[in-house]
């Protein structure tokens, strides 16, 4: 379970948290081998009927930033693209494609 609290400040966006925890804890994630200089894992959203709402969340709650970063074997090689990501403890969460 994701213990740290995002910085919410009314009852939406704690409910919001509340919802992602239980979402995240119950997700199969898969290590993403084909990029080791930039580790991460993924889950296939699929049919997954809470994608709207988990789009929805980083849309509102998340930051924006471009990848790869310049420190990416891959900067140069791919043209960046701004994402959107959702910090929540240690973990970051972002949509492929992006959510703009």
């Amino acid at each position: 379970m994701i213990e740290q609290r995002l910085p919410f400040e009314d009852d939406e966006q704690a409910a919001d948290l509340e919802w992602f925890q239980e979402w995240a804890a119950g997700i199969r994630w898969t290590f993403a081998k084909t990029v080791p200089d930039q580790p991460h894992e993924y889950w296939r959203a699929g049919a997954d009927p809470d994608y709207p709402r988990l789009a929805g969340m980083i849309r509102r709650h998340g930051t924006s930033r471009s990848w790869p970063p310049a420190t990416s074997e891959l900067h140069g090689k791919v043209r960046p693209r701004p994402y959107r990501y959702l910090q929540v403890g240690d973990y970051e969460f972002g949509l492929d494609p992006p959510a703009s």
